[in-house]
C-alpha cells in the first residue's frame, strides 16, 4: 500500500481477532466442504484466513467425526485433503438450511463502522485552488464553490440546485476525484448473528494489487476479508423506492445485502429526482431525504 492509501486491517492471528466465534467459524468451515475435497490451504483461501487459525479447528472436526482426510498434495496438515463424513454432510444441511452463505468470513459490525469512521477521518481536506481544479473542464460560477466547499468540508450531505435541463454527472465525478485516498469495502458484514453482503461487483471496482494467499510460507500481511476498492459513485434516479433503501432479504440464500446508501459509505450516493429519464421518482423527495438521512450509519 502506498502512503496515500488508507491502512487496513493487520491478519487476525487468533479467533477474537476476527470479532466471530468458534461455533461461526466452523459453521462456514464445513459449509464451504460440501462440495467436496479441499486442503487446508485451500479452505484457508476460500474464507481468507491464516491456516494457522484454522488448523486446531480442522482437528477438533477430525475428532468429532465430521470431516476426513482422503488423501494429501504436500507435507504437513496444510496439505491434507479434507471431505465431509456423512454425519458432516448433515451438520452441513443443517447449517445451509440457516442461511446459505459459502464466501470470505463475515466481519463483525463493530470492525465495519470503527473502517467507516478510519475512512471518515482519513479523507483530508480540500481547498479552494483544488476545487477550482476539479472543475477546470467546464464552466461553472463562483457561487457554485461557494456551495459545495462547505458542504464537501462538513462531509455531509448536500442538495445541489440547479436550473433545469443542466446536469449533474460532472458535479459527481468531480466530487469523486477530490479525496485521493482508496477505501476498503468489507466482502460480508455480521450483525447480530446476520449476515450482510457489503461488497457489490457492480458497484464497486476492486483495485488489490497485493495478490495476497494463505501460503504458509508468506502470509497475507493484513485481513484478506477486506478488498481495497475505487471510491464509490452510486447514482440512482427515478427508479429508487423506500424499499431500496431497506435492508434486502434473499429468501433462498437466507442473507441480507446491504442498501444503495450504506454500499457508497466513504464516497458518494447521488439521487436524481428529475430529468432525464423523462419520468418523476417514485417517492417524494422529502420521504426519501428523511429515511435516507435516518437510517445511514456514517
Amino acid at each position: 500500500m502506498t502512503s496515500d492509501e488508507i491502512a487496513a486491517p493487520p491478519l487476525p492471528r487468533t479467533v477474537s481477532e476476527t470479532g466471530l466465534s468458534i461455533d461461526q467459524i466452523e459453521q462456514l468451515s464445513i459449509k464451504t466442504r460440501i462440495a467436496g475435497e479441499l486442503s487446508g490451504v485451500t479452505l484457508a483461501d476460500r474464507v481468507c484466513l491464516p491456516y494457522s487459525m484454522l488448523e486446531p479447528l480442522i482437528e477438533r472436526l477430525r475428532a468429532e467425526r465430521l470431516v476426513e482426510v482422503r488423501g494429501a498434495t504436500g507435507s504437513g496438515t496444510a496439505g491434507y485433503r479434507y471431505a465431509l463424513t456423512d454425519l458432516g454432510r448433515d451438520r452441513a444441511r443443517q447449517f445451509l438450511e440457516i442461511n446459505r452463505y459459502i464466501g470470505p468470513a463475515p466481519v463483525s459490525l463493530a470492525s465495519y463502522l470503527t473502517m467507516m469512521a478510519d475512512v471518515r477521518q482519513a479523507r483530508g481536506s480540500i481547498d479552494l485552488d483544488r476545487l477550482q481544479k476539479g472543475f477546470s473542464h467546464l464552466v461553472v460560477t463562483d457561487g457554485l464553490f461557494d456551495q459545495l466547499g462547505p458542504a464537501i468540508q462538513l462531509r455531509e450531505g448536500g442538495i445541489p440546485l440547479r436550473a433545469a435541463g443542466e446536469r449533474q454527472d460532472d458535479d459527481r465525478r468531480r466530487a469523486r476525484a477530490r479525496p485521493r485516498r482508496r477505501p476498503l469495502r468489507a466482502a460480508r458484514d455480521r450483525r447480530r448473528g446476520q449476515i450482510i453482503t457489503m461488497y457489490d461487483p457492480i458497484c464497486h471496482e476492486i483495485c488489490d494489487e497485493e495478490g495476497v494467499s494463505s501460503r504458509l510460507i508468506a502470509e497475507a500481511p493484513r485481513d484478506r476479508r477486506w478488498v481495497r476498492i475505487r471510491r464509490p459513485v452510486i447514482v440512482v434516479g427515478g427508479e429508487l423506492t423506500l424499499e431500496m433503501l431497506d435492508l434486502t432479504f434473499n429468501p433462498i440464500s437466507s442473507y441480507h445485502e446491504a442498501p444503495l446508501q450504506l454500499k457508497a459509505n466513504g464516497e458518494c450516493c447521488s439521487w436524481t429526482t428529475s430529468g432525464g429519464s423523462g419520468c418523476g421518482p417514485r417517492i417524494s423527495s422529502i420521504a426519501g431525504l428523511c429515511r435516507w438521512r435516518a437510517e445511514s450509519i456514517i
